[in-house]
């Protein structure tokens, strides 16, 4: 087998490969890409300056603490309102508004203020026809009626063309005045995979074949959100349950091409539905059975399955006495400390 290898760069490391380099050399004889995304602004005119996004830990405090801090200004000021604005109606985009208002009625409650006394605006707008535009017609009106509910406004097929530090314009004229603007409007690869010189598509996502092999090399793979892989001719979607299918089938399925030069298996992926949490104790969402198909959830239901969910991607990375661990402390942490934090 030729000497394949890899360059990692390692800011303020002092492992060199050579006396010129600063990069950590390392040979492999088979490569598995799993790096993840970042957010896609589509190079919307001033998304980078004026719009937040999670890519990072990092992004994601600076925007709760821009947020607590544009809340305490509204409270003990006289300025009249606060506009926040969600740009992407997908499934991170519908939770996250929930969660904002969530965090917005803890706050007020915290601080024992009424909500009807201050104007605050939350409001997502997507490009689409509708918001979730992936999920069943039932799913979908249900969660449209709780953010009428709870106040969220819904500006649909909306595509925002600029942004400045007031408002978001949009293709058909709007100006959505926006204090706190949130980008969720897509992912893409990061830009590191066009350096390579492998195929890549407009989303700098790596072509795979359909074991998850990339086209020019049967000894380098890629998984999750950097790879590009159709099923049924659609594209995956870029969650937690696409990576997590695709990594427990590549460990199985690489695992006996090496040891047993078993020839590799087609990746096939089972969407297992999609549940959005709307408070602390509701969401909603569809699961699939292999009884019935799929079948709707609500309220305490579709929470506790997003729950398990979520322990169940936990133990896949942790194993179950450590997450056994983490919700006990979870459990006495929700009696102690407060309901939003503050700083």
């Amino acid at each position: 087998m030729p000497n394949r290898l890899i360059y990692l760069k390692q800011p303020n490391s002092s492992i060199k490969s050579d006396r010129n380099d600063d990069r950590l050399k390392l040979s492999y004889d088979y490569l598995i890409l799993a790096i993840g995304s970042i957010h896609n602004d589509f190079g919307t005119l001033g998304a980078k300056d004026f719009c937040l996004s999670f890519d990072t830990i990092k992004e994601c405090n600076a925007f709760h603490n821009n947020l607590i801090i544009s809340l305490f200004d509204l409270i003990q000021t006289n300025k009249k309102e606060l506009n926040i604005a969600i740009i992407g109606g997908g499934s991170t985009g519908v939770e996250l508004a929930f969660e904002v208002k969530n965090t917005i009625v803890e706050l007020l409650k915290h601080k024992s203020i009424a909500a009807n006394n201050l104007c605050i605006n939350l409001s997502i707008v997507e490009q689409g026809a509708t918001i979730l535009s992936n999920l069943a017609d039932k799913i979908k009106e249900k969660t449209i009626r709780l953010l009428n509910s709870s106040g969220i406004k819904i500006y649909s097929a909306e595509k925002v063309t600029s942004i400045n530090q007031e408002f978001i314009f949009t293709e058909s004229g709007k100006q959505i005045k926006a204090d706190i603007k949130l980008w969720t409007a897509g992912i893409k690869a990061p830009d590191l995979l066009t350096s390579f010189g492998l195929k890549t598509n407009e989303k700098n996502q790596l072509l795979l074949k359909n074991t998850l092999q990339i086209l020019e090399d049967e000894h380098i793979f890629a998984i999750g959100d950097c790879a590009n892989f159709a099923h049924k001719e659609q594209l995956l979607p870029p969650t937690a349950q696409t990576a997590h299918q695709q990594a427990k089938f590549l460990a199985n399925s690489l695992s006996n091409w090496i040891k047993n030069n078993v020839p590799l298996k087609k990746f096939h992926f089972k969407n297992q539905g999609v549940i959005i949490s709307t408070s602390k104790t509701n969401a909603v969402g569809e699961v699939a059975t292999n009884t019935v198909g799929k079948i709707a959830l609500n309220k305490k239901l579709a929470y506790l399955s997003y729950r398990f969910l979520y322990r169940r991607y936990q133990a896949s990375l942790y194993g179950y006495p450590r997450v056994i661990i983490l919700i006990i402390i979870d459990f006495l942490s929700r009696r102690v400390k407060p309901n939003v934090k503050l700083h």
